[in-house]
């Protein structure tokens, strides 16, 4: 899209119609920022401290040994060991499948992904990225080999057949005319 703004913008600038241009050209800049703004909005953030800062970050920055402050309604950014609850109530749905929140304590594991659904309580990192449960699930995902069912195999062999003939029909028609 914005490649589309600037490329119009040019065209305006050529036949000189600079008011387009920079009318063009101030969209494009206000677009770019409206972007990068929902990017920061969809983001996960985590809030950690670190070096007895408190800070909220994004969570593609939390490393391992960060001390994660769990607060209700949070995301889990990584794998984490329990140090302090404050009745923790965490929902591992996205990577158990249970329907029921499960109760956290100290020394517990809270996995990333997971939802904190009550309570609150800090947790140091032990795992991030494709080190994490749900990243191993990740991988192993990727090793599965797809296999066609026998329905798609037809439909693959009715559109090469249209296509054939698709094809065909269009070469008769020119051939004909030309």
């Amino acid at each position: 899209m914005f490649a589309l703004l600037i490329c119009a913008a040019l065209i305006y600038l050529v036949i000189g119609s600079f008011e387009d241009t920079v009318l063009l050209s101030g969209l494009e800049r206000k677009s770019e920022r409206a972007i990068d703004a929902l990017k920061d909005l969809s983001s996960p953030r985590a809030l950690v401290r670190r070096d007895g800062e408190t800070k909220r970050i994004s969570s593609r920055e939390v490393v391992v040994g960060d001390i994660l402050i769990l607060e209700e309604g949070d995301r889990i950014a990584a794998d984490a060991t329990i140090l302090t609850d404050s009745d923790l109530l965490v929902d591992d749905s996205l990577l158990t499948g249970e329907s029921e929140p499960v109760t956290k304590t100290l020394g517990h594991l809270v996995y990333s992904g997971s939802l904190v659904v009550r309570g609150g309580g800090t947790a140091v990192v032990t795992a991030i990225g494709l080190q994490t449960e749900i990243g191993t699930i990740g991988k192993s995902l990727k090793q599965i080999s797809l296999v066609q069912s026998p329905l798609q195999l037809d439909i693959r062999t009715l559109i090469r057949r249209f296509a054939t003939f698709g094809v065909t029909l269009s070469l008769i028609v020119c051939v004909g005319y030309g």
